[in-house]
């Protein structure tokens, strides 16, 4: 339909599949490393290889594709891309970055907080 389109608008979005699977394995690493501390190092090469291996990013992209082609028809990306092309599109795709790590910091912190407080809540009622 309109392929060419939605790939010229990850490119202005500054989306990178690559980056994505790499990040997303880390993130993956890192909880299977933690999960399974009895896994050697090794092993966890291994493993990330075998994902790495097997990884079919054209079908990743196809399906962040698929994704935006329920929500925005063909003119409503053009427009997507040139406001991602503008100095404010730029701008609000770092800004973005930056709000949504501020984002999970005060979400974290939050929930933190809410925990503590519901646990202390519970042990007093039940002391």
């Amino acid at each position: 339909m309109y392929d060419n389109e939605i790939s010229k608008l990850f490119n202005s979005m500054g989306i990178n599949f690559n980056t994505i699977v790499s990040n997303w394995l880390d993130v993956t690493i890192k909880i299977v490393t933690e999960q399974h501390p009895e896994i050697p190092e090794a092993d966890m090469a291994l493993f990330r290889e075998a994902i790495r291996k097997n990884m079919d990013i054209e079908n990743l992209r196809n399906q962040y594709a698929a994704i935006y082609k329920r929500y925005f028809t063909q003119e409503e990306i053009v427009g997507l891309i040139k406001f991602y092309e503008s100095p404010l599109g730029r701008k609000s795709i770092n800004a973005n970055q930056q709000i949504t790590q501020e984002h999970q910091a005060i979400s974290v912190a939050y929930f933190e907080s809410l925990q503590n407080e519901v646990i202390k809540e519970l042990v007093e009622e039940n002391s």
